[in-house]
């Protein structure tokens, strides 16, 4: 098998491409607590170095196709981290038979071309994709053994937690149509996965073990964006449909929470030859509840990477802003450190390019749903159905990049959150990076 696949990849016309990027990082946060009567301050804080190989091979002969992409990475001061290796978001082999592409390994989902996508997902498994016309291509993911889809440039430096939980049987399936023609891009999606026994969630039934317990989710995604002149704009409605076991609950009859949730996201979009601009809005609803606060059904429930590019709320919080199926199962937590809360999100982006640099302003800000009294779990734009709490991160970057002309480039980002009164939470994170491709 092995030299099989040697004398393959020496029949390719092979196109290798390395970088070596050093990343040194700091972050910084304080939270002020009332713990027996008293207030207590928290600090957290850590700095580290990280470097990281980039291998990017590519190839294609007589249609056939392959791109295969790794990051070997090591921290300096963490010896136990056992995160060294993480995938690109494509890493696969494409064999075509007749109007057939057989796709092995992991590639990413479809996506407009017309709009930075900070939010990626994708296939890690077996799946066929044909060009049904010249407007529409359809792709079927036979087998999707699902875990997150993590990507080195959400997680560098969160520390992840390496445990049983993160192991476990699971699946996903699916399907997609995309249509694209001139400036218009659509595209409809639907994956069902079964969580198998991977995950705390999964083992409420203790009847079921080893087995789990019969999770299941599964989404649908309809999403529509036009490119004009200087502008972009799209629209993308999902849904989540599901089975969540519970554990018994003398309250409630029902032994299981059904999982029905929607999202819509809207995004704009402008650039000239030196401003871009960028607004995107993520509006998922929320859990059902009855006037005690039971929760009745489950709000929507995302899949994924982490949905955006904020440094702390990604890599220090962990914060989601909804329901989340994460490397470690499915996952609703009612919390700011790793909470996954259903929030109204809202990020914006501003960029000015002077030739070879960049000068980049960032926002991202949520404000969760209320989770007490009744509610209908709707998607809302009503003020009253959200707490007043919030939090907002503001990211500076600036970059010089050159790698088209002369294969380096430097980088430098400084943020700072802001929290309302009742988290009591700040903090403030800079790292500094440099990559050499050759």
């Amino acid at each position: 098998m092995v030299k099989f696949a040697l004398l393959l990849l020496t029949a390719l016309s092979l196109h290798a491409e390395y970088r070596v990027d050093m990343i040194s990082a700091y972050k910084r946060t304080i939270q002020d607590k009332v713990e027996k009567g008293k207030p207590v301050t928290v600090e957290s804080k850590s700095s580290d170095n990280i470097l990281a190989v980039h291998g990017n091979f590519s190839g294609i002969k007589s249609a056939f196709e392959y791109k295969v992409h790794f990051i070997l990475n090591k921290r300096s001061n963490d010896k136990d981290d056992k995160e060294i290796l993480y995938l690109g978001e494509n890493c696969y082999f494409l064999l075509p038979i007749k109007k057939l592409q057989f796709v092995i390994g992991r590639k990413v989902f479809s996506s407009s071309p017309y709009q930075t996508n900070n939010w990626k997902d994708g296939m890690e498994g077996f799946g066929i994709e044909t060009q049904v016309t010249n407007q529409f291509r359809f792709h079927v993911y036979l087998v999707d053994i699902y875990r997150g889809y993590p990507l080195f440039e959400k997680f560098f430096f969160y520390k992840n937690i390496a445990d049983n939980v993160q192991n476990g049987e699971r699946y996903r399936h699916g399907l997609s149509l995309v249509y694209h023609k001139d400036n218009l891009y659509s595209k409809f999606q639907f994956t069902y996965l079964n969580l198998g026994n991977w995950g705390t969630g999964t083992k409420d039934d203790f009847k079921s073990q080893p087995k789990g317990d019969s999770d299941f989710i599964y989404n649908g995604i309809f999403s529509l964006s036009h490119q004009g002149k200087h502008f972009t704009s799209g629209f993308e409605f999902q849904f989540a449909r599901g089975l969540d076991k519970t554990q018994s609950n003398t309250t409630r009859k029902e032994k299981s929470i059904p999982i029905s949730g929607e999202l819509i996201r809207l995004y704009f979009e402008s650039y000239l030859k030196f401003l871009q601009t960028r607004l995107e809005f993520f509006i998922p609803d929320s859990d059902k509840r009855n006037a005690q606060g039971e929760v009745l059904e489950s709000g929507y429930v995302g899949v994924g990477s982490y949905p955006g590019n904020a440094f702390l709320l990604n890599q220090e919080l962990n914060f989601y802003p909804s329901g989340w199926v994460t490397p470690s199962g499915l996952q609703k937590v009612d919390s700011i450190y790793n909470g996954r809360r259903n929030s109204f999100w809202t990020h914006l982006l501003f960029s000015v390019r002077l030739e070879d640099i960049f000068f980049i302003l960032q926002g991202d800000h949520m404000t969760p749903r209320k989770v007490s009294g009744a509610s209908t779990g709707n998607i809302s734009f009503y003020k009253n159905d959200y707490e007043k709490s919030f939090l907002f991160e503001l990211t500076g970057s600036i970059r010089y990049d050159r790698r088209n002309q002369d294969g380096f480039y430097i980088q430098f980002n400084i943020s700072k959150l802001y929290t309302s009164k009742d988290i009591l939470l700040d903090g403030t994170s800079a790292f500094l990076q440099g990559g050499i491709l050759f």
